[in-house]
């Protein structure tokens, strides 16, 4: 495997990792009713930064 592939796979596992982490973090939040502001100016204080254009998206997809 050379180099850049490697890197490749290392970003891939970053990134989906982050991915589970949000959801969890999201999903350990819901027992509280909050709209999807609260929740997201939550998190960002915790110091994982997101956006709307993450969170919702997620919020959908949990729902689902």
């Amino acid at each position: 495997m050379s180099n850049a592939e490697k890197q490749n796979l290392l970003k891939k596992m970053v990134q989906e990792m982050r991915r589970g982490i949000l959801s969890m973090a999201v999903l350990a939040m819901l027992p509280d009713s909050k709209y999807g502001y609260q929740i997201l100016k939550e998190l960002n204080g915790t110091g994982l930064s997101l956006s709307q254009d993450t969170l919702y998206p997620l919020l959908r997809r949990l729902e689902q």
